[in-house]
């Protein structure tokens, strides 16, 4: 049995490096020059850049809720 690569599994590995950067930055909010630095920097295509968007604004979004949890 092969098993293939989900479709989103290098948006949620970019998401990780993203939200990794910016903890180490002390960004807490998005921002979109950050975000769109990023993008360019890992090249990362259309498809997966609005996908990464979706799962970073989540955790923003809910970020007080995640710290409360974790």
């Amino acid at each position: 049995m092969s098993r293939e690569q989900h479709p989103h599994a290098k948006s949620r590995e970019w998401a990780l490096q993203f939200l990794y950067q910016c903890e180490i930055e002390k960004l807490y909010f998005f921002s979109d020059v950050h975000f769109e630095r990023f993008v360019s920097n890992f090249q990362v295509d259309g498809q997966h850049s609005v996908y990464l968007r979706q799962l970073v604004d989540g955790v923003y979004r809910k970020l007080t809720e995640l710290n409360e949890q974790i």
